[in-house]
């Protein structure tokens, strides 16, 4: 059987076959090309990298952005800028 002589187009750039290195099918006729391929991939690793460094960590005593005090400890901190709170 011959091959297709049918002209594909990236679904993304709008290149033809003949302009790119590679170019990968998809379900239902959808086409992307390595350079676009590669664009998505800086793109991924980039969000990913910077998701990681300012996601928070959580610590092994719950969540470390509040410091909880407690019922004693509030009225002691209250004491010192308000007299006769109770």
């Amino acid at each position: 059987m011959a091959k297709s002589t049918r002209m594909t187009f990236c679904s993304f750039c709008g290149k033809a076959q003949n302009e790119v290195r590679k170019m990968i099918a998809g379900p239902a006729g959808v086409h992307i090309c390595d350079s676009c391929v590669s664009v998505c991939k800086t793109i991924i690793d980039r969000e990913l990298s910077d998701g990681a460094e300012s996601a928070p960590k959580p610590s092994s005593k719950g969540d470390s952005r509040f410091n909880l005090l407690k019922p004693a400890e509030i009225t002691a901190r209250l004491d010192e800028h308000i007299i006769s709170q109770d």
